[in-house]
């Protein structure tokens, strides 16, 4: 089965989705863990985790069932609780829809996020 190119992919594509949401999660603790106490930093990353989580898990999932291809098998008793978590505390929507708010206020720099902006006096 895995030596299919499009099983492949699948997986590839699960591989990714879970790479960047771990990134995600990693910045957004990094950032809560930091002391620093801007709370806009703070929830920017909680918004970012949110809503790369979210759709990750639901490419994740559509990806996991497309490779194992029945009803049969189990998977669906461990993405029914991925999916169900992706509306807990708001749904991917809602934090895409506050994500872009967040970024779309005036004065937020989107190329210096997480990275120190030098003092350009």
């Amino acid at each position: 089965l895995a030596k299919f190119q499009a099983i492949q992919h699948l997986v590839a594509d699960i591989a990714c989705e879970t790479a960047l949401a771990n990134a995600a999660v990693e910045a957004a603790v990094s950032e809560m863990a930091a002391g620093h106490g801007d709370l806009d930093r703070i929830e920017l990353a909680v918004a970012i985790a949110r809503s790369v989580v979210g759709h990750a898990a639901s490419v994740t999932v559509r990806n996991a069932h497309q490779v194992h291809g029945t009803l049969e098998h189990r998977l669906h008793e461990y993405t029914k609780p991925i999916l169900a978590w992706r509306s807990e505390f708001g749904s991917v929507r809602e934090w895409d829809a506050r994500l872009t708010a967040m970024l779309a206020r005036p004065g937020v720099d989107l190329w210096s996020f997480g990275v120190p902006v030098p003092d350009r006096r």
